[in-house]
């Protein structure tokens, strides 16, 4: 009787024991994988100045086995009850947290102090000592034991999650500069899109990959922008993580070389004859985001001429401008557009803002930040 009841409790531990596992594995794999790909291509591409590329679904398996090998060795050396058993998983996902806690300001860095990682180390031995303690030969039913694991290793999945870097715009901005590092532009121009997932540099990007995708001046303004004219030319005030800016400037036509500003940068471009088409749809674009319809109007008229094959924005453009009195727009096949924008404008004016919500994107941009509304 006593052998079986030897069997059953190791029966039991091993029960315990091996939910702990797969907990414990499912959770880092997608984690790695689903969450945090994008921070340790950055973190990788950073340590091996550019030499190694990260690959999500080696790495997240890769780690997720280290990780796993060091919760199993310590399993080894700290014996534990079996209703505690998932303690010896803590060191891993600290270590978890910690490795996925980089933030990136003109330069990647951990974001955890080694003071509190270590201090939550000490806890943990200090929590281990008492329960090795207290709980030495309680034995408790293995349903018990299954449900206090579960809730240990939930509390310690947050904690994790916690500790990591969850800043969804610095994610948005990795992720970008990796699809482009691929040259996956259809990609590249829909990730993030909800009203406040953007910063200056993701804006720049954002701009540049639809410059790519060639909708630059049909789409950009469907997506959040929160930059200006002056930024989308991205010197030496704004930085991204890998991706490397010379691309941007060789698609607008050459490399700066020398002590340049935006402006000054333009004009050697044109002056020259190296500037590209994509640099003159960046002069537009940069006016209308700067909403400064009387500078797009001036620049308008030396690279296109009106008519009703205009891209959709400066379509829009030319309307606002129109009702604001700094040109005429009269394309009889865009009537019914210019009547709906100017009713728009009309409402918005009077102070009915939640009745104007157009699928003119730009005209929505203008809105809101001519009116600060």
């Amino acid at each position: 009787m006593r052998l079986n009841s030897n069997t059953k409790q190791i029966n039991d531990t091993m029960v315990v024991k091996i939910m702990c596992v797969i907990m414990f594995c499912m959770f880092t794999f997608f984690f790695l994988y689903a969450f945090q790909a994008d921070l340790l291509y950055a973190a990788q591409h950073h340590l091996s100045h550019g030499q190694t590329k990260y690959d999500s679904l080696i790495g997240a398996s890769i780690i997720t086995l280290v990780l796993l090998l060091v919760s199993l060795v310590l399993d080894c050396f700290v014996k534990v009850n079996q209703a505690f058993c998932s303690l010896v998983f803590v060191p891993s996902l600290l270590l978890l947290g910690f490795l996925t806690s980089f933030n990136y300001d003109f330069g990647l860095y951990y974001d955890v102090s080694w003071t509190l990682a270590i201090s939550a180390l000490v806890v943990w031995l200090l929590g281990v000592i008492l329960i090795k303690t207290k709980f030495k030969y309680v034995k408790l039913p293995v349903v018990k034991c299954l449900w206090i694991n579960t809730f240990i290793l939930s509390f310690m999945f947050l904690i994790t999650a916690l500790m990591s870097n969850g800043n969804g715009v610095l994610h948005i901005k990795l992720k970008t500069e990796r699809l482009l590092l691929n040259r996956d532009y259809n990609q590249a121009v829909s990730v993030g899109c909800l009203p406040n997932e953007t910063d200056k540099m993701l804006s720049v990007l954002r701009v540049y990959s639809f410059s790519k995708k060639d909708i630059l001046t049909d789409s950009l303004f469907t997506v959040p922008i929160n930059c200006t004219s002056s930024d989308i030319f991205p010197f030496d005030t704004l930085s991204t993580a890998f991706y490397p800016t010379d691309s941007i400037f060789r698609h607008l036509g050459a490399l700066p070389r020398g002590n340049y500003n935006s402006d000054s940068y333009k004009k050697v471009l044109i002056k020259t004859g190296l500037a590209k088409k994509s640099l003159y749809d960046y002069i537009l674009i940069g006016s209308l985001i700067d909403c400064d319809l009387n500078r797009f109007y001036a620049n308008f008229a030396d690279y296109y001429t009106i008519n009703d094959s205009l891209p959709m924005h400066y379509k829009e453009a030319l309307i606002i401008s129109s009702a604001e009195g700094i040109c005429n727009y009269n394309i009889p096949a865009d009537s019914l557009m210019q009547n709906e924008m100017l009713t728009a404008i009309k409402e918005y004016k009077n102070g009915n803002y939640s009745s104007v919500n157009t699928d003119y994107y730009y005209l929505n941009y203008y809105l809101s930040k001519r009116y600060n509304k």
